[in-house]
């Protein structure tokens, strides 16, 4: 059976609700109270995948609605969501969420007399994939990202890789917002020459490319790989909406990377949510006992930077993957590789990041945990900002201006827009600005 009806909301907007249920009976859900869609990270710092959600409540006097669904979920298995029970939001006839109703979240409350349910975004599906056990060499990078993708949104075009902000958030876009600017030396040899590229160049993407198998070797589904994407190069990914994905950098210095003002600001909290610590110390995973690619940023007491630390507050232990070589000791065949017409070079002396001073080469694990340490070293807070308007973001950075207060830079970790009351909740990091 489906389900389609249009509300009017406010004084000019209209709200479709679409949905597709396995069962005879038919729904008759006549008032929305709420209709609330979240982005978000499932954690503070690390930007870990999270599936987009939206969220839906009806009034159920009968508690026939709740009844009807709570028997289709019972006549449908743990597969094909499409066809069995999924839903398409529509916002002024443009369709804003599409995914498929989470059976776990299907509530009704006798008070209200109403049901709540959600609709997950398809890209949760990628927590249940499971990663090929010998991946294609040299496939990785930014289009490995996006075929990741194309698994849970066959429509998305690979092809369209933005980086016009304007052109992204655009109702009709389909395809990719990439913005980053590292740039990777190519080691010229015998009748080659060495050359850079940039990720900032309009089709910079193209032409790097990771050997993958030491990513998947460490993720056991396709958000784990994403993940692991996300930390190894200093990114942000997600989705913004059917076929939309962004890849950003997480690291940014605002005089390069555009930030936005964040105006109609009704009300706002905030609170200490990350301590500062005093170092790094980043021990990749490809390493000989006792590791012997030991990489500190700041001050790490401990005996040869090898033992427990004098005090864990005070410091952030981590593992990257990636190394300038892919055996121990930095040894044996590059992880990245450059293309440029008919050439191809390895990545060994390294990678410049724009944002960091002074300007140096410096292998991959180097530059993580830098970034790590740059953003660490004073306490951040988290603001709780309620918003009038609903046109924000999860990719952008965002700055706010308080009252006898230094603007502060933010990045979403969560937003949640009520299309209905044209109002946004957002939970926002201060970003550690280069």
């Amino acid at each position: 059976m489906i389900f389609d009806k249009t509300y009017n909301v406010g004084a000019n907007n209209s709200l479709r609700v679409k949905l597709l249920y396995q069962a005879d009976d038919v729904l008759d859900m006549d008032v929305i109270s709420s209709g609330n869609l979240e982005f978000g990270y499932e954690d503070e710092d690390e930007l870990t995948f999270y599936p987009n959600t939206m969220s839906l409540e009806f009034d159920d006097f009968e508690k026939k609605n709740y009844l009807i669904l709570k028997h289709a979920f019972g006549l449908t298995g743990s597969n094909n969501y499409e066809n069995n029970h999924s839903g398409e939001i529509y916002f002024n006839q443009n369709l804003v969420f599409s995914g498929y109703i989470d059976k776990k979240t299907l509530t009704y409350d006798d008070n209200t007399r109403r049901i709540f349910f959600e609709l997950v975004d398809y890209s949760v599906l990628l927590r249940q994939k499971p990663v090929p056990t010998s991946p294609q060499d040299w496939a990785g990078g930014i289009t490995d990202i996006i075929e990741i993708y194309k698994q849970v949104y066959p429509n998305l075009d690979r092809t369209n890789v933005t980086q016009d902000i304007s052109e992204y958030t655009s109702n009709t876009f389909n395809g990719v917002y990439f913005r980053h600017n590292w740039q990777f030396r190519g080691n010229g040899s015998i009748g080659v020459p060495e050359f850079d590229v940039s990720w900032s160049a309009p089709e910079g993407w193209k032409h790097v490319h990771i050997y993958r198998e030491k990513i998947y070797e460490n993720s056991d589904v396709f958000s784990d790989v994403i993940k692991n994407y996300a930390r190894e190069f200093g990114m942000s990914i997600g989705s913004g909406g059917i076929n939309k994905l962004y890849v950003t950098k997480r690291f940014i210095n605002s005089a390069n990377f555009p930030v936005v003002l964040l105006q109609d600001v009704k009300s706002y909290r905030r609170e200490v949510w990350l301590n500062n610590i005093i170092g790094v110390r980043n021990i990749p995973k490809n390493n000989p006992e006792p590791p012997t690619n030991i990489v500190v940023e700041g001050l790490y007491p401990t005996l040869n930077n090898q033992g427990d630390p004098v005090n864990k507050d005070d410091i952030l232990d981590m593992q990257t993957i990636l190394t300038r070589q892919q055996a121990l000791n930095n040894e044996g065949a590059p992880n990245i590789r450059v293309s440029q017409g008919a050439y191809t070079q390895t990545v060994l002396n390294g990678i410049i990041d724009p944002d960091l001073v002074p300007l140096a080469y410096m292998p991959i694990e180097r530059i993580i945990t830098r970034h790590y340490y740059l953003a660490r070293r004073k306490p951040r807070d988290k603001y709780e900002i309620e918003l009038n308007g609903i046109n924000y973001r999860m990719n952008e950075y965002y700055k706010l201006e308080l009252p006898d207060e230094l603007p502060v830079i933010t990045r979403p970790i969560q937003i949640s827009i009520d299309l209905i009351r044209q109002k946004t909740e957002m939970q926002a990091l201060e970003a550690a600005i280069i």
